[in-house]
């Protein structure tokens, strides 16, 4: 029986670096996974302005049960960075770092998290 992921309840971001007037103003919290990657595109944008560079975004996720997940993601041109490439980018963001402790450390905190929580 596969049982029913929790879903995120709130994802807030802290801070984030560049041209901080072009972005809503930090900390603001953001109902969902997909109006989060909206807030974040104005900073993909703007670490265009960098040749090569990016811009680190701090961010906590919440879920419905209270469990919370802290991170912090560079924002850049790169497809998994990027939130126009990558529609859910912190949801896919905290998937890929899960299995990769998974695949690299047999972490069994890691893939409970997976298996309890709607991350993509």
């Amino acid at each position: 029986m596969n049982k029913q992921q929790i879903e995120v309840k709130e994802i807030l971001i802290h801070w984030a670096e560049g041209s901080t007037d072009k972005y809503d103003k930090f900390p603001k919290a953001y109902a969902s996974f997909e109006e989060v990657n909206k807030a974040l595109i104005p900073i993909y944008e703007d670490s265009l302005e960098f040749d090569g560079g990016y811009n680190k975004v701090k961010f906590t996720a919440t879920f419905q049960d209270g469990e919370t997940y802290e991170g912090r993601l560079d924002i850049s041109n790169k497809t998994h960075h990027n939130p126009i490439k990558t529609p859910n980018i912190i949801g896919s963001h905290i998937y890929n770092y899960l299995n990769w402790l998974v695949s690299n450390q047999s972490s069994e905190e890691a893939t409970n998290f997976l298996n309890t929580y709607k991350l993509i």
